[in-house]
């Protein structure tokens, strides 16, 4: 028994040593910039408050300790958001293993949590075979056909789901063919109680901005390279977002 809780703690640890050494050099290697909600931290690291519209001062704090340690370097932010996701993985193993008391599936819950969605009160995630497959807190698993391709992209909240399959998107149960392209995951935000989903085609760099009824919001597509973040920048009426331009230059859009 010593033997096999060992061999489980074991795995665990070389499990989160893989993911900080993937997920740090992948995103290192592969991103031409970094992600715009570091760059916004990094933007309120260099005048630190006890707060943010969006965020407490923590989350501009270690991005600051960072950057007057590393500079300018895009790993040393892979490096550091990672190390607060392992830190996550540490305490869901040992509470899921205090919970179930089962060393197990404390291992199981973390790695339930690598790849996986939450929609609808369940563990959502898919397969290459276009299958929706759900995990209820019971460890019940339910398979559903959505005729999804094999490169198809999925994110979700706990009561939307959206899915990218070749040019179709679909949010909940709403659907509509986009122009054929190379498409970034689609991004979902919930703001004013209210969904907004964005897309950008790379290959056109255009961005694309639908409600909850996979409606076109006026104005739309705009020109951008990069998959957006959307935010009230300014405390007014009217959200806006920021996408990357042409070479390392920002372009804010207002949406109305």
């Amino acid at each position: 028994m010593t033997n096999n809780i060992r061999n489980i703690n074991n795995i665990f640890y070389i499990f989160v040593l893989a993911h900080l050494i993937f997920w740090t050099l992948v995103p290192s290697l592969t991103n031409q910039n970094l992600p715009l909600d570091t760059i916004e931290a990094l933007a309120w690291g260099s005048n630190l408050e006890w707060g943010f519209n969006k965020h407490p001062p923590m989350s501009a704090f270690f991005p600051e300790v960072f950057f007057q340690i590393f500079g300018s370097q895009d790993w040393a932010y892979y490096f550091l958001s990672q190390i607060f996701v392992i830190i996550s993985f540490y305490y869901v193993f040992k509470f899921s293993k205090e919970f179930f008391n089962n060393d197990l599936l404390g291992l199981i819950s973390v790695l339930l949590i690598e790849a996986i969605y939450f929609y609808n009160s369940l563990f959502t995630t898919t397969n290459t075979k276009g299958h929706l497959i759900q995990v209820n807190t019971k460890g019940t698993v339910s398979r559903q056909k959505l005729g999804l391709d094999s490169k198809h992209d999925i994110t979700s909240s706990s009561k939307t789901l959206v899915t990218r399959s070749d040019n179709k998107l679909s949010i909940k149960s709403n659907s509509v063919d986009l122009e054929y392209g190379s498409y970034t995951p689609p991004y979902l935000f919930y703001l004013r109680d209210k969904i907004y989903v964005s897309i950008t085609d790379l290959q056109a760099q255009k961005i694309w901005m639908f409600d909850s009824q996979a409606k076109l919001f006026p104005s739309v597509p705009v020109f951008g390279t990069s998959a957006i973040d959307l935010a009230n920048a300014d405390a007014d009426a009217a959200l806006e977002f920021v996408t990357k331009g042409d070479s390392n230059s920002l372009i804010m859009y207002q949406l109305y």
